[in-house]
């Protein structure tokens, strides 16, 4: 003992850290004096070696210069270039022509808009002295009305304006987002190509709409290909070819959801940086492309713990980094990492004097000069204890002359207790021309050394060109539940001069292996629970807790070894008054979280059967059990009793769930559909039909139901059924949102509807919706690729659906499909993207064109748009409503039923009408109570819902 306590102080008394004011990598001659005044967005550096440097700034080190300064190369202002201090601009894009000519895209100072001043941006192009080039006259005319969103890590951001983002084509045009201008009188939703002298080419039509997308970054590759990174829709990364249309390429799975960066290389392939990998991640990932879009298997994907910001590439391949992130492939990187060109993190470059998870590289700028020093931005007041205001130069490798620094790859580290020992990764950074030698000893902590692990030191030996080695600590496995300890390894300097980084000191906590599984019975709330026999199920929810998945304990248990139950009849019969749990107990559980360590709700549901006649309530009880001795139940039974839902009157009406669709029937009644399984204690699988006093019509009994929500129901002439939605599967039957169903019930099986739309019938988590409404539905059916919310039955036969789907492009979004009588798509019915945010109602005209309506969220308006007879807008036929519409029929004669906010709405036949007029201008207000529901009975009459105090009160239109 006595020998374990002097080592432990001489590791207290010997240990040296690095000082902060180091100095082996910042550029001393780099100096930039009080720097900018604002935040820099671009750097990019001329042939003569000066720099450009552009943002939202108005001086630099004490000279105006709003938004774009040149420096020399040792970082003082260039005086000679000077583009006029009477424009108050914030640059947010800049490229440099090979002629020396610059490209700038401008936005006014937001501190003039705090003011009062109107919002204007713009394109314009400098000659190499800084004035305006007068033969770049591009048509553009800023259009502060289109606001877009930003998406990430679930959370949803604006509205604002698009950024002005653009690139270079090889022939000295540009390629722009052109959504925030109007071009040459025109509105674009997307890219548009100006040509060298700045004209509007209107050759140039991009495949794709851009929507309310947010653009991070556009760039071209040298044969032309145009690749537009941001956040769209779960979707990181586009490709356009030259002449803008869409090829169907679609990111690989290891591209994130948002790019934030990317940057084309001489010989097409692209690197790039973005956060995102699952709907909430808020970690980054860096990735490689081949210059045809496929995974470039050369270069590991490098993971950062946090958010990167910007991103570099230097003539070599290697890749600078700058962001909030504390870790580079589990090596502490506060904020800046290089990767060399095989994606490999150099431990070389190690800026000291960096806060740990601090906000300096937020926003940043980097650029790799060709002498491979690095230029960095950002919220910056020193670095390796030199002061430097927002911007500094960088060696990427100290002198060969520096000693090396010694420090833990993590501050924290884990050993599992089943695997016997805890590994960690002691890094070497500076030079590696040599053998260095560290010594390192574990210490006690709240784990006791000898019970829990081997406190053991020892040396840490280096190799010449070795820069990590690992260091295993030895733990001790018991069959005793612990909760969880730790334990400290230090890092001792081998000798006088030796340097310690940070951290120095790395914690390892043991995980047990030896983790108990607790399962509470929820629902019923009680040991008792009561359920009717028209009830037709009883639920039961349980709450597994366990630190067991937290630890990734590799005995973890599967959810059928945590939970078996045993029915005694006490009164009630299996098999005559309920029926066993057929399926799994834990199937809806999530694949990827299996059991939360802080808890998981799973639900199971045991079927009641209706049984004609009194008989009086009848009990059972659920005795719950496991396979094994480490799951605790409470309770561990649970006492069930049914009640009877007969009485001398006969068995009672009820409708078993929520009904989530009704439209009327032919026969007088009504189709309904929704949650439920039963009807009057008839067995309906979501699905039925009611006569006209709401009994259950047994001339329709369908075998099965969608097993997702239904949203139209419309019957034909036939009195087959057509069912749309939200669902993958009918029963036996696979039926991508839309089923039709013969008129006794069954699954029509010649009606075969598209698996998908434009892309197979698969959406990975990454291409999932970002509306929370919508989250939900898409997580339960993660293949699903189109909800159609709207519908329509053509006279002919042929049926039109609307909704939400991968219709177009990599993304989902709005869109209408027409189906031909036997189910495969029209090929006659190709309606562009309609490049509205959500399609809010539908209706066709008896010459078989049609009106949609919804919100077109560049603009922040509700239109009503009338399409072709082959799908396409007709131009000139738009009317705007000042607020959501909600419904939409239409009259044999053409006349138009409107239901929305501003109150209902009765259109002639649509004629002439001045484009984008008010709708109330075109049609007669019947009233101007906000209207909710249209709905045509079988006579041909339409009910009409009005908002009510009390809810909705139906009117019956003349």
């Amino acid at each position: 003992m006595k020998r374990w306590l002097s080592l432990v102080c001489g590791v207290v008394l010997t240990v040296t850290r690095a000082p902060e004011a180091r100095g082996a990598l910042l550029d001393l001659s780099f100096v930039p004096g009080a720097g900018p005044d604002g935040p820099v967005v671009r750097v990019v550096q001329q042939g003569d070696g000066r720099l450009l440097v552009a943002g939202r700034f108005q001086h630099f080190a004490g000279v105006p210069r709003p938004g774009l300064v040149r420096l020399h190369e040792q970082g003082q202002p260039d005086l000679s270039f000077d583009p006029g201090t009477d424009q108050r601009w914030e640059v947010e894009e800049l490229a440099l022509l090979p002629d020396g000519r610059i490209l700038v895209g401008w936005r006014l100072d937001w501190r003039l808009l705090q003011l009062g001043e109107p919002q204007d941006a713009g394109l314009v192009r400098l000659c190499p002295n800084g004035q305006r080039d007068p033969g770049f006259l591009p048509p553009l005319e800023f259009r502060p009305n289109v606001k877009i969103f930003s998406r990430r890590a679930g959370v949803t951001r604006g509205p604002k304006s698009p950024a002005i983002r653009f690139a270079l084509l090889p022939d000295g045009g540009v390629v722009l987002d052109g959504r925030a201008f109007r071009v040459a009188g025109r509105e674009p939703n997307s890219l548009v190509r100006l040509r060298p002298d700045g004209s509007w080419d209107e050759t140039f039509h991009a495949g794709l709409s851009l929507r309310d997308w947010e653009v991070r970054r556009v760039a071209v590759a040298p044969d032309g290909t145009i690749w537009v990174a941001g956040s769209f829709d779960g979707v990181g990364l586009l490709r356009f070819r030259a002449d803008g249309g869409w090829d169907g390429w679609r990111p690989p799975a290891m591209v994130p959801t948002t790019v934030v960066e990317i940057q084309v290389l001489a010989d097409g392939r692209i690197v790039g940086v973005g956060t995102g990998l699952n709907l909430y991640s808020s970690e980054s990932r860096v990735f490689r492309l081949r210059a045809d879009g496929s995974v470039d298997e050369s270069f590991p994907v490098a993971a950062l713990d946090r958010e990167a910001s910007a991103l570099a590439v230097a003539r070599d391949g290697a890749v600078v980094l700058a962001g909030v992130f504390r870790s580079v492939n589990g090596i502490r990187r506060p904020g800046l990492a290089l990767l060399d060109s095989s994606g490999r993190l150099l431990h070389t470059f190690d800026p000291t004097g960096l806060p740990e998870g601090d906000t300096t590289f937020a926003q940043a700028a980097l650029m790799v000069d060709p002498l491979g020093r690095v230029l960095v931005a950002g919220n910056l007041t020193q670095i390796e204890g030199q002061h430097r205001a927002k911007l500094a130069r960088l060696h990427a490798a100290p002198p060969d002359h520096m000693p090396p620094r010694f420090y833990w790859a993590k501050a924290s580290v884990v050993g599992r207790e089943s695997e016997g020992r805890a590994t960690l990764v002691c890094v070497r950074a500076g030079s590696t021309a040599g053998p260095a030698y560290v010594r390192y000893a574990a210490v006690p902590d709240t784990a006791t050394a000898g019970s829990d692990f081997v406190a053991v030191s020892g040396l840490v030996v280096f190799a010449p060109g070795e820069d990590t080695r690992p260091v295993e600590i030895p733990l001790v496995n018991d069959e005793v539940e612990d909760p969880c300890e730790s334990f400290k390894v230090m890092l001792i300097p081998y000798e006088v001069g030796t340097e310690l980084g940070e951290p120095h000191e790395a914690r390892v906590s043991i995980i047990d292996d030896d983790l108990s599984y607790v399962v509470r019975v929820l629902m019923p709330a009680t040991a008792t629970a009561t359920v009717s026999e028209n009830q037709s199920r009883l639920r039961l929810y349980l709450h597994i807790t366990s630190q067991a998945k937290h630890a990734e304990d590799p005995s973890l248990l599967a959810p059928e070894e945590l939970v078996e139950i045993a029915y005694e009849e006490l009164g009630a019969r299996v098999g005559r008054d309920f029926l066993p749990i057929q399926r799994p107990l834990f199937q809806d559980i999530d694949k990827v979280d299996n059991l939360d360590w802080l808890g998981y709700y799973a639900a199971f549901y045991l079927p009641v059967v209706g049984t004609p006649g009194w008989e009086g309530p009848r009990q059972f009880r659920l005795h719950f059990r496991s396979r094994s001795p480490r799951v605790v139940f409470e309770p561990e039974s649970c006492l069930v009793t049914i009640e009877d839902n007969d009485n001398a009157a006969g068995t009672a009406r009820f409708l078993r769930g929520m009904p989530d669709c009704v439209a009327p029937a032919s026969t007088g009644g009504w189709w309904v559909a929704g949650n439920f399984d039963a009807v009057d204690a008839r067995p309906r699988p979501g699905l039925a039909r009611l006569e006209a006093d709401e009994a259950v019509d047994d001339a329709f009994a369908p075998p099965a139901g969608p097993d997702g929500p239904v949203r139209v129901l419309l019957e034909a002439p036939d009195g087959s059924l057509y069912v749309a939605g939200f669902f993958r599967r009918v029963g036996e039957w696979e039926r991508s949102s839309v089923v039709r169903y013969l008129p006794d019930g069954r699954v029509d099986p010649n009606f075969v509807p598209p698996q998908a739309w434009d892309l197979p019938n698969r959406l990975t988590e990454l291409q999932r919706p970002s509306a929370n409404w919508r989250r939900s539905l898409w997580e339960k059916l993660p293949e699903q690729v189109v909800e159609y919310t709207h519908g329509v039955l053509l006279a002919d036969g042929r049926l039109v659906l609307a909704g939400w789907g991968l219709f177009h492009g990599p993304a989902p979004a709005p869109g209408v499909v027409r189906l031909l009588p036997d189910g495969r798509a029209d090929p006659s019915f190709k309606p562009p993207e309609l490049d509205l945010e959500g399609l809010s109602a539908l209706t066709a005209l008896p010459d078989g064109r049609l009106l949609v309506a919804g919100y077109r969220v560049l603009t922040g308006e509700w239109v009503l748009l009338r399409l072709s007879a082959d799908g396409v807008p007709e131009p000139g036929r738009g009317l705007r409503a000042s607020g959501p519409i909600w419904a939409l029929e239409s009259e044999p004669d053409g006349q138009v039923w409107v239901a929305g906010d501003e109150g209902l709405v009765q259109l002639p036949p649509w004629g002439e009408a001045p484009p984008w007029a008010a709708l109330r201008t075109v049609g007669r207000t019947v009233s101007t109570n906000a209207t909710v529901v249209l709905a045509r009975q079988g006579d041909g009459r339409i009910l009409a819902g009005f908002k009510a105090t009390t809810g909705v009160r139906l009117v019956r239109l003349d």
